[in-house]
């Protein structure tokens, strides 16, 4: 872990964030290892490396400020001219990115990027049936970005006097124009702040005459040629997806995540798993292509994801179920880790183990987080030991090149720092958790497990989560019970002392 942030460190761009030189894409994973590593270290070197990272590729023509979610990459090194793809992944983990980056800081702007990322994923990225769809292209009517940008002549006719000078200055408008063909990209130039100062007018008056110009241009580019939408459903990515939808529920308790978040995931297990075998894509009805290692990793951390925000064991329990799939399909039995692909396929000649964590996170990577949580869950020391052989087996990767494997140091964080065993106990017939369980997620705690009793027959309790045995209620209230290595501090009812649990 301390390789992995020297490492960052040395080639963080420490004017503009993010990690090297241009082209730069957003690398969410490295900012999820930054918060990880401030959490465990306190340095706050490491948190401003993260904030400013974040900061700026929300505030760079990389992201769509009238219509939300974030394109590919940014050409350049200050994120001001994108390529203006926008795939699910990258915005997948970008929203968890910054629904961890909000828990740590608590800065509004977090929770409105996230709010505008999954609102786009509502809105154009949804399919009927609940699936998200994999991308939007670049292009359209034959030009890169066309739908996005803005002549000044354009933008002179929408908006009126004041509010054109409010817009011009706060996104960097110029009459020649920011990009290709006297066209502009829109990014933050001026600080509301400034802009305020620069024509002495109230900053709440620059704030509501931005909306207004926001919904006015949304409104005419609403009325563009759209880019081509890439309509595949894509079981992997949509399982990222599932895990942004399920974190932002948790933390901001916007109901519409959740629903958008079971629509998905009810929709992968009914109409993409085929005798419990997962399948890769759907499109117009058709499900082909036998799922790879990387469907089952993410699905099952979306399973575990959404258990810790239901607490409904059937989640769980399936999370179980695809790891003996996955197991089955492409465990190597004699050294560890997983291949990309199962055994059975007559097409494959070599079976590839992929651990390299590029745009999205290896199935290894995710596979070995996997595996840790769930063996926090059930006690089976043998998960962990699967878990810890993927580790081992690429330690000296690690050392070497550790910004290869940010998922991996997700792992690793969580499997050598302590591990929180939260238990949340309700008197019968009523479900007063709802305080308690908002403290947890307003926090950042990220190495930890969760349950919630009573719901369920003892037996199934006890089979999964076997340290909730003996947990009684007191008082008549809601009861927490904060553990670690399965030794718990005192029970409490009381919100502010269950916070001050979490703390130490």
């Amino acid at each position: 872990l301390d390789t992995g942030y020297y490492k960052y460190a040395s080639q963080f761009d420490s004017k503009f964030g993010g990690f090297g030189n241009a082209p730069k894409f957003p690398r969410p994973m490295d900012v999820q290892f930054l918060l990880r590593y401030y959490h465990g270290t306190k340095d706050k070197k490491t948190l401003e490396m993260a904030t400013l990272t974040l900061d700026n590729m929300a505030a760079g023509g990389m992201y769509d400020h009238l219509g939300g979610g974030f394109h590919r990459y940014s050409t350049d090194q200050r994120w001001l001219i994108p390529h203006f793809e926008k795939m699910l992944y990258d915005n997948s983990l970008l929203a968890i990115a910054y629904t961890e980056a909000y828990q740590v800081t608590h800065n509004p702007e977090y929770e409105r990027i996230v709010s505008e990322i999954l609102g786009f994923v509502q809105r154009e990225m949804t399919d009927k049936n609940g699936g998200f769809y994999s991308a939007q292209d670049a292009d359209s009517e034959g030009e890169e970005g066309k739908y996005y940008v803005w002549t000044n002549k354009e933008l002179l006719k929408v908006l009126e006097n004041t509010d054109y000078r409010i817009w011009s200055l706060r996104y960097g408008v110029t009459e020649s124009g920011n990009f290709e063909h006297s066209t502009n990209v829109f990014f933050h130039n001026l600080s509301k702040n400034e802009v305020s100062g620069q024509l002495n007018i109230s900053e709440q008056d620059v704030a509501e005459s931005l909306l207004k110009s926001k919904k006015k241009l949304l409104k005419i580019r609403d009325r563009r040629i759209r880019p081509i939408t890439d309509d595949k459903v894509l079981t992997n990515w949509n399982a990222l997806m599932i895990t942004a939808f399920t974190r932002a529920f948790a933390v901001f308790q916007e109901p519409e995540y959740l629903t958008s978040a079971k629509k998905a995931l009810n929709f992968i297990l009914e109409q993409m798993s085929k005798n419990g075998h997962l399948l890769h894509r759907y499109r117009d009805g058709e499900v082909k292509i036998d799922g790879f290692l990387d469907d089952y990793a993410f699905l099952i951390q979306a399973l575990i994801d959404y258990y810790e925000v239901t607490f409904d064991l059937a989640y769980l329990k399936k999370a179980h179920l695809f790891l003996e799939q996955a197991n089955d399909l492409f465990l190597d039995k004699k050294d560890g880790g997983y291949y990309f692909s199962a055994g059975n396929k007559k097409t494959v000649l070599v079976r590839m183990k992929d651990s390299n964590d590029g745009a999205i996170p290896s199935g290894n990577s995710m596979m070995a987080l996997n595996l840790s949580r769930l063996s926090e869950y059930t006690m089976e020391n043998g998960l962990q030991k699967s878990a810890d052989k993927i580790l081992e087996n690429h330690s000296e990767d690690l050392k070497r090149s550790p910004l290869s494997f940010a998922q991996m140091l997700l792992a690793i964080d969580f499997r050598k720092r302590p591990v929180k065993e939260i238990v949340l106990v309700l008197p019968d017939n009523r479900e007063d958790g709802v305080l308690f369980f908002k403290a947890l997620s307003e926090g950042f705690y990220p190495n930890k497990v969760i349950a919630r009793l009573p719901g369920y027959d003892k037996q199934e309790w006890n089979r999964l989560i076997p340290w909730t045995k003996d947990r009684p209620v007191l008082d008549g209230k809601t009861t927490v019970y904060v553990c670690r290595n399965f030794t718990c501090l005192l029970p409490t009812t009381d919100v502010d002392v269950f916070v001050q649990q979490l703390r130490e």
